[in-house]
């Protein structure tokens, strides 16, 4: 029989430390027993394509302005300033009459440009005189007068030459000659017939000068190989733009009171590379003017901003880890952190974590989760969508924690998986702003001081192994203006 004394004895101090030592062990024991580390192994992104960026359509409008000042110094370089005739005959009219300055209009309502200038001079009229005693022969001179009138409208070919659609006409006013008592002697008809031929002959001589002179094709060729190639737009990252002209198309010929106006569109690709070396230009020779197109001159560049993967790992790893997940009763899991990278179409999504089942089951160790972005304009807010874990972690999960493999989890991960941008959207509007005023200045003077961009949007965003980025849309108009 057991005295009280004994009793005393088996509750001594060493006893009961003794005892404590072996219950938390065996608590401990049974802890460790009930825990899992969690550690599936990452997927391979083998079939991952290298990172590109989509191609953009942009048009260059080229105007031509021609003064008609111009018209008028080319007309005056080739047409004659005088014109000789001699009709041998009875009576014989000959005479070497000039012209006066051309003077060239727009006509609005005709849609062309007329010019004239006025002609006169001497014209000596000889012929017999056989009058009753009288034998011999007689020479009058007269003033004659007239006009030269030209219509052009010029209209560009495929070919790049310009049809100026010259028509001349010359119109002699009425010229008689006064012969004293051989009575008066019309000579219009004779004067108009010379001037005429010699008009005739001179429309095709005149044609091939205007057309000449209005031919583009030298300058549109040498605005199209500026353009034609890569531009550097950044040096960190190294990024270019790469521009290639592939269609030209006519703008219908318009006038003004002090000027004839014409051009083409230019329709050309944008493509941005992230590299070190200059991307190669592509052969992009000048094609056949398209003069059935409706010619733009809107710009539209994508323009790629990088975007740093710790401002987005900082913010969505907070947005996760705000408070543990309840998945059942007594069962929850709190994120510790998170980070993002790009996989197939998609992004992966690497999540530090430790939870609780119960008293005794517990788990920690990452998750790999993958999934879909999409790119909020309107409240700069990426979200992630569509996620699910990748097999390798649900086949661990499954095996040894199937209580964490709950779609509890994944869903509150995905409505949580907001990171505001605005402040770095608005950085990435600003540095392609500076990119484009970069990008204006390299090309040539007449283009890049007609470059004007409206607006400045981020369409989404791009994540390639190194960086994310965010695709900024710049459009506005891109034009040249060329004086003839």
């Amino acid at each position: 029989m057991q005295t009280d004394n004994d009793k005393r004895k088996k509750f001594t101090p060493r006893n009961i430390a003794l005892t404590t030592f072996i219950v938390v062990v065996g608590v401990g024991l049974i802890i460790w027993w009930g825990h899992v580390d969690v550690v599936p192994p990452p997927p391979k992104d083998e079939n991952r394509a290298p990172s590109s960026f989509p191609l953009s359509q942009s048009h260059l409008s080229l105007v031509v302005t021609v003064p008609r000042a111009s018209l008028a110094a080319q007309l005056d370089k080739v047409v004659p300033h005088d014109f000789a005739f001699d009709v041998k005959g009875n009576p014989r009219v000959f005479g070497k009459p000039g012209r006066g300055q051309i003077t060239v209009a727009c006509d609005l309502p005709g849609k062309r440009v007329t010019a004239s200038t006025p002609v006169g001079g001497r014209i000596q009229v000889e012929g017999p005189v056989d009058v009753l005693f009288i034998h011999g022969r007689y020479s009058v001179g007269i003033d004659a007068s007239g006009t030269i009138n030209a219509t052009i409208s010029p209209l560009p070919t495929k070919l790049w030459t310009i049809d100026p659609r010259l028509a001349l006409s010359a119109r002699v006013n009425r010229a008689v000659a006064h012969a004293g008592l051989l009575g008066d002697k019309d000579v219009t008809g004779l004067a108009q017939g010379q001037l005429d031929k010699i008009i005739g002959g001179l429309t095709n001589t005149v044609a091939a000068h205007l057309a000449n002179y209005l031919n583009l094709r030298s300058e549109v060729d040498r605005v199209w190989k500026s353009i034609n190639g890569p531009h550097k737009l950044a040096d960190d990252p190294p990024t270019w733009l790469r521009i290639t002209p592939r269609k030209a198309e006519a703008v219908p010929v318009r006038y003004t009171t002090e000027s004839v106006v014409t051009g083409m569109g230019l329709d050309a690709e944008g493509q941005v590379f992230i590299q070190r070396d200059k991307p190669e230009t592509l052969n992009a020779p000048l094609p056949d003017l398209d003069t059935k197109g409706t010619p733009s001159n809107r710009v539209d560049l994508v323009i790629p901003i990088a975007v740093s993967y710790e401002v987005l790992n900082t913010q969505l790893a907070a947005a996760l880890s705000t408070n543990p997940v309840e998945l059942t009763r007594n069962t929850w899991v709190q994120i510790t952190n998170a980070t993002l990278q790009p996989y197939g179409d998609g992004v992966l999504l690497k999540v530090a974590f430790h939870g609780k089942k119960g008293l005794f089951k517990s788990a920690s160790g990452w998750l790999y989760i993958v999934g879909l972005t999409h790119f909020d304009p309107g409240q700069s807010e990426l979200r992630l969508d569509q996620l699910k874990y990748t097999t390798a972690t649900d086949d661990v999960l499954l095996k040894s924690a199937e209580w964490i493999a709950h779609s509890k989890l994944l869903n509150a991960m995905q409505e949580r998986a907001v990171v505001n941008l605005t402040a770095d959207i608005e950085s990435a509007r600003a540095q392609a702003n500076q990119e484009l005023e970069k990008l204006a200045h390299n090309l040539p003077k007449e283009i890049g001081a007609e470059v004007k961009i409206d607006t400045l949007t981020v369409r989404r965003l791009q994540f390639t192994q190194e960086r994310a980025y965010a695709l900024v849309s710049a459009t506005g108009t891109m034009s040249v203006r060329l004086e003839k």
